[in-house]
C-alpha cells in the first residue's frame, strides 16, 4: 500500500529513549505544562488526571542557557552548539564581554564551557600575538573580572557545566572541595603515564532516582 503521508510520531515519554529528550523540548517549546514524577516519567497537564499532576514533584521548564565562545577558534563550541540545536534546547552564546558584564543569574541557569584550556579561556589570543595577525577586537580571554563573575554566577545558583580541560578552570580557581589526582589533559607535564581515553566505553554506576540522573 502507497504511503501518501506520515503522521509525527507520538511524543516518548520514558526517560530511557533517547528520543525522550526532543520530546521534551518539544512539549516545553510548545508552552505545555509538564512536570516529572519521582521515576522520571513525564505528567503532562493536559492528559493526566489532576490528582497525578499534582502529586508530581519536578515542575520542568526551558532553561535558560548560554555556550562560551571564545575568540579562539573551538570545534567543541561548535558541536555543543548542534547538540541543543539538535535536541530544541534554546541557547544564547555568550562572549567574553558578556560575562564581564556580570548580572549573569539574571539572563541564565545554566552556562557551559566547551572543551578548552582554562589559560585559553582566561586569557584568549594576546593582542599584538604575531603568529596570529588576530584584529584587537578579537583577541583576550575572560580575564579575571569575567571568571569573578562566573563565581558570582555559581555562588547566586546558577549551574556551570564545564567540558574536558574547561574543568581546569573552576577546579583551578574556585574554592571547591575536589582536585585532579591524576596527570591528564589538565597538565602541562602529562608525560606517558598520563590518563587520557578518547572513544573509550566506561561503566560508571549512576543513582537512578536522582533527578539529574533521569535517563541514565
Amino acid at each position: 500500500e502507497r504511503v501518501e503521508t506520515l503522521e509525527p510520531l507520538a511524543p516518548v515519554t520514558d526517560h530511557r529513549d533517547t528520543s525522550f529528550f526532543s520530546s521534551l523540548a518539544q512539549l516545553l517549546n510548545d508552552g505545555k505544562e509538564i512536570r516529572s514524577s519521582e521515576t522520571g516519567a513525564l505528567v503532562n497537564r493536559e492528559n493526566a488526571a489532576p490528582a497525578v499532576f499534582a502529586r508530581a514533584p519536578f515542575h520542568l521548564r526551558i532553561p535558560r542557557v548560554g555556550v562560551y565562545e571564545s575568540w579562539i577558534p573551538n570545534s567543541d563550541a561548535g558541536w555543543t552548539n548542534w547538540l541543543f540545536d539538535r535536541y530544541g534546547v534554546p541557547h544564547n552564546s555568550l562572549h567574553n564581554a558578556d560575562l564581564q558584564a556580570g548580572h549573569l543569574n539574571s539572563r541564565f541557569d545554566v552556562i557551559v564551557l566547551p572543551a578548552q584550556s582554562a589559560s585559553g579561556i582566561l586569557s584568549g589570543i594576546r593582542e599584538g600575538d604575531s603568529a596570529t595577525h588576530q584584529r584587537p577586537e578579537f583577541t583576550g580571554g575572560i580575564e579575571l573580572s569575567g571568571l569573578y563573575q562566573l563565581s558570582q554566577f555559581v555562588r547566586a545558583g546558577g549551574w556551570l557545566i564545564t567540558f574536558d580541560q574547561a574543568g581546569e578552570l573552576p577546579i583551578s580557581n574556585f574554592p571547591l572541595a575536589v582536585k585532579p589526582l591524576l596527570n591528564g589533559p589538565f597538565s602541562n607535564n602529562g608525560g606517558a603515564d598520563a590518563y587520557y581515553c578518547p572513544g573509550s566505553v566506561l561503566r560508571i554506576t549512576m543513582e537512578g532516582t536522582d533527578p539529574i540522573a533521569f535517563g541514565m
